[in-house]
């Protein structure tokens, strides 16, 4: 009942495609709750496999039968034995996998027993096609190869005698054929005594005679001989293998079973993993669930279902839960349910945290509809006779959708009143699910009750459980959302009070502004994401733009110093060639002043053209100054990291590479590809 309940098939139908082999399965199925040690064992083997990887439990034949047949001095047949070549095989690599992996699954691993001498027999001996090999024995493929010879020498002689009794004229037609299992040819009838054989057969008309010639017999009873050999020593082999795994067969049993129980522990592991399950812990005063997550619905492949938060104590051990058609009620007791029956197999649960009684748990459930199509009952009956059930034995968990609903309202409200208050004063958890005004009542003022409440679907706190609160289904609202003909809605109006009109078209208005909404939200995503592909579009283009603006500084940094170079060189032609007139003069003055022939005035001229000469050399000096370029030091090139001077600008800055002749300089977040002779180490300056 509790397994219909639940829809727990859901979870063995998982756990059947889960199993890696029939013994796994059957552990899961013939023992699924588990208390105390075993329980506790359960948990920790399913933590240590949601990390394993590498380690394969697959197997898919039952052998179990195979092993009591050997246990009674029975023989298996060819195929029976490959599988337990298989069987053996698989528990030998297991064991040599046990090192690498923690306590609960070493320890079974390296449990089995020692099988590798028996499985180089076996696999020495059973071919994966299911045959012996023919290095099963020492005398085998010998055998074997005696009887492939016979097989061509009866076929050569075959084809010889065919050859010699055509062109004798004797044979009916060319071809060897059998009777009684004998090699015989066809021979015109009355001519048989033209040969040297033996007549086995004769068609329906007496004109073919069927004759084994002398060649062939002695040919087939060699062949016989062989395959006679062949399967002697071959049946030896395998009742000999047979004698080998019987004296093993009860060591194997015990191992497969370990090996059944490891595959079931893999299964909890792969469920925690696939699921993100986690350890219950046990308290026997409080339920709590965080973040409980329905694990139905991640059976059926529902993507992000909306988790609850539960906390009840055993001084309010009955909570009331209201909440619209579709809200997830039924739902979230549907979630509790399976928790319980989860932490019983020692399964870890799909939630944040989780506390619970200490098993082994009693839970009752009425859930869905419970009605009886042999027994006649109504829904209604079919309720009240499991709700007799559960108020006449107490559980540690007791949950009810929809209490003592399907009935006439005002009956059914005072009945699901007195049920909650016989039900709040069992020992244990109670959870119930109402649309009861009254009952929703009771859970506020009960002393030993709390209620609990969700709300509207589509509105922020959907399928979200809000304590201490309660809330109020509108059918019609459901029904318009379900897309019942509105003339109908409309008529169901008619029959309804003022107040509860407005409550309709107020929540008629608030779907419309939230389809608004959410269209608004929609159209700003768009914009949002063509937002971002515009700015993404620009900042290319600005990288774009920097790296060209980057060549374009180098190109004007590299014009720049040859203009100041030429510019530099013909101010020190120009400075050279006013220095040689200006020696020139200064030597023409000095003869003048020596020279008593000429006048004084001369002389002056001669001075004052020097001092001109001096002043115009200050004068182009000032009008255009050299770069006074400091020289380079004598100890090694920068190297980078240093810091840099560029010589054609002053600037300063960071060397970042240095390739050939080639520098890379960062200038303040501007990188420049220079000739290493253009810069300077800082160091080197002068004065520096």
């Amino acid at each position: 009942m509790l397994q219909a309940a639940l829809g727990l098939g859901r979870l063995d139908a998982w756990i059947e495609q889960a199993a890696n082999n029939p013994w796994g399965l059957l552990e899961l199925q013939a023992n699924p709750r588990a208390t105390g040690e075993e329980l506790a064992r359960r948990f920790d083997a399913a933590e240590a496999w949601r990390h394993a990887v590498g380690l394969d439990t697959q197997f898919e034949t039952n052998v179990s039968p195979y092993l009591k047949r050997l246990l009674r001095g029975g023989v298996l047949e060819l195929d029976e034995l490959r599988e337990l070549s298989l069987l053996v095989t698989v528990l030998c690599d297991l064991k040599v996998q046990a090192e690498g992996f923690s306590p609960p699954i070493r320890d079974p691993l390296e449990s089995f027993s020692d099988y590798d001498a028996l499985a180089r027999v076996l696999v020495r001996s059973v071919g994966a096609d299911g045959q012996l090999r023919d290095e099963a024995s020492d005398v085998l493929g010998g055998l074997r190869r005696g009887l492939t010879q016979a097989r061509r020498r009866l076929s050569e002689s075959a084809d010889e005698v065919v050859e010699d009794l055509d062109r004798q004229g004797i044979l009916q037609d060319r071809f060897v054929t059998q009777r009684r299992d004998r090699q015989v040819v066809p021979v015109r009838a009355g001519m048989q005594s033209r040969m040297d054989g033996k007549v086995r057969d004769s068609s329906r008309s007496g004109a073919t005679a069927f004759v084994e010639p002398a060649v062939l017999a002695d040919r087939q009873q060699a062949l016989e001989q062989a395959k006679e050999a062949v399967d002697a020593e071959e049946e030896r082999i395998i009742r000999s293998l047979c004698v080998q795994l019987a004296e093993r067969a009860k060591e194997l049993q015990v191992d497969v079973i370990t090996l059944g129980r490891l595959d079931a522990d893999r299964v909890r592991g792969t469920f925690a993993r696939t699921f993100g399950g986690v350890r219950p812990q046990f308290s026997p005063d409080r339920l709590e669930f965080k973040g409980l997550q329905p694990t139905a619905l991640l059976l059926a492949g529902i993507e992000d279902p909306v988790p609850s938060n539960l906390t009840l104590e055993k001084d309010h051990g009955l909570l009331v839960v209201s909440g619209p058609n579709g809200g997830g009620k039924s739902v979230l007791l549907t979630s509790i349910g399976w928790a319980w029956e989860l932490a019983q197999r020692g399964l870890p649960v799909p939630a944040e945290s989780i506390h619970l009684p200490p098993p082994p748990f009693r839970l009752a459930a009425v859930l869905g509809d419970p009605s009886h199509l042999e027994t006649g009952a109504s829904t209604f009956q079919a309720h009240l006779r499991l709700l007799v059930d559960v108020l006449s034995q107490p559980s540690d968990l007791v949950l009810v959708d929809e209490l003592c609903s399907g009935t006439e309202p005002v009956a059914g409200s005072a009945l699901a009143c007195a049920v909650a208050e016989a039900l709040a004063q069992q020992d244990g958890f109670q959870i119930i699910t109402t649309h009861y005004d009254p009952v929703k009542s009771l859970g506020q003022t009960h002393p030993q009750m709390r209620t609990a409440a969700f709300f509207d679907p589509g509105r922020d706190r959907a399928f979200q459980l809000h304590r201490d609160e309660i809330s109020t289904a509108d059918p019609l609202a459901t029904a318009l959302v379900e897309g019942l003909p509105e003339a109908v809605i409309s008529g169901a109006r008619d029959y309804l009070d003022q107040s509860r009109n407005q409550r309709l078209d107020q929540l008629q208005d608030l779907d419309r502004q939230q389809a608004h909404l959410d269209a608004r939200i929609e159209q700003m995503k768009a914009e949002s994401a063509a937002l971002e592909r515009r700015n993404e579009a620009l900042n290319q283009r600005e990288a774009k733009l920097a790296h060209k603006e980057h060549q374009v500084s180098d190109k004007e940094v590299r014009a720049r110093r040859r203009r100041e170079d030429q510019r530099e060189a013909l101010t020190r032609a120009g400075l050279a060639r006013l220095d040689t007139l200006q020696d020139e003069l200064r030597e023409a003055v000095r003869r003048l002043r020596n020279d008593p022939r000429l006048s004084p005035a001369l002389r002056r001229e001669g001075e004052k053209l020097y001092d001109d000469v001096r002043d115009l050399r200050v004068s182009y000096q000032k009008s255009a100054p050299v770069v006074d370029r400091p020289r380079m030091a004598s100890g090694p090139p920068p190297q980078p990291g240093d810091r840099v001077k560029v010589l054609s600008t002053g600037a300063k800055g960071k060397l970042e590479r240095v390739q050939g002749h080639r520098a890379r300089v960062n200038l303040g977040g501007l990188d420049l590809e220079l000739d290493l002779d253009e810069i300077i180490k800082i160091d080197d300056l002068p004065g520096a």
